[in-house]
C-alpha cells in the first residue's frame, strides 16, 4: 500500500496501520458490523465476503487513523457501500443502493 496523505496533510504510515489493522482483526469479533453477518476470516483480500478493518469516522472527516476505537471489521463488500460516509448517512436496507465495484481494478 505505501504510505498515503490525509486530509490533513499528515501521512497514514503503512508499518502503523498494518500493526494497528492485526491488534484490530485479533481484538474484535469476526462479525461485520455494517450488517451483522459472520465475516470469512479465511476469504482473500478484496473479495465479497472477506474482512476488512474500517474507520467508523472516516479518516477524511476527521476520524483518528490509529485509534482502535474508531476501527471496526466489515466484509469488504458493506465496506465498499458505505464507502467514506458516516453510518447514519446512508441506508443499508437497500442492497443495491450505492453499490460500487467489488474490485479494486477500476
Amino acid at each position: 500500500m505505501g504510505n498515503r496523505i490525509l486530509p490533513d496533510g499528515s501521512v497514514l504510515e503503512d508499518p502503523v496501520w498494518q500493526q494497528v489493522r492485526k491488534r484490530a482483526i485479533a481484538s474484535k469479533d469476526p462479525v461485520c458490523a455494517l450488517c451483522g453477518n459472520p465475516i470469512d476470516m479465511e476469504a482473500p483480500p478484496h473479495t465479497p465476503m472477506a474482512c476488512e478493518v474500517d474507520h467508523i469516522i472516516p479518516v477524511s472527516r476527521g476520524g483518528a487513523p490509529y485509534d482502535i476505537d474508531n476501527l471496526q471489521l466489515t466484509h469488504s463488500r458493506c465496506n465498499r457501500q458505505k464507502s467514506n460516509r458516516l453510518r447514519e448517512d446512508y441506508d443499508d436496507s437497500d442492497p443495491n443502493a450505492n453499490l460500487c465495484p467489488l474490485s479494486n481494478n477500476w
